[in-house]
């Protein structure tokens, strides 16, 4: 029952260190009140902990997804689509967003773009791409 009501949530998003935030649509506020309970909410964390090899913390949200994306400035892009395509390749092969995926029986919509710390450097790069081309 707790799994059949977290498959409503729309996004989920690392909110913290071994945090998870979960995001329902406005109209499922109930579905997000459910998953709360605290029964059904420790069932949750101890699934995904499990899955995850270490505790995480579920926090359950009610929002508009639209009007948040709505809101957010548009930036120009940043990256060729396929610097993106090998983002999300690259988060899809993540153990842990794997069993988050299996989980909640869910994939993945959206990779966000990278922070400036988190933007590899000229080095790293090249190591990568050294990689790729080694591959057969």
């Amino acid at each position: 029952m707790a799994a059949d009501l977290a498959k409503l949530a729309t996004d989920i998003a690392i909110s913290g260190p071994n945090s998870l935030a979960v995001l329902f649509p406005q109209q499922y506020t109930y579905q997000k009140s459910a998953c709360e309970r605290p029964d059904r909410k420790s069932r949750l964390e101890e699934a995904v902990s499990n899955a995850a090899k270490r505790t995480i913390r579920l926090d359950f949200k009610v929002g508009n997804e639209t009007q948040a994306k709505e809101a957010a400035p548009v930036a120009p892009p940043a990256s060729t689509l396929a610097q993106k395509a090998q983002r999300r390749r690259e988060k899809e092969r993540h153990p842990l967003v794997r069993q988050a995926m299996e989980l909640f029986e869910a994939d993945i919509e959206h990779v966000g773009e990278p922070t400036r710390s988190e933007e590899p450097t000229r080095n790293e790069e090249l190591a990568s791409t050294a990689r790729e081309e080694e591959q057969p």
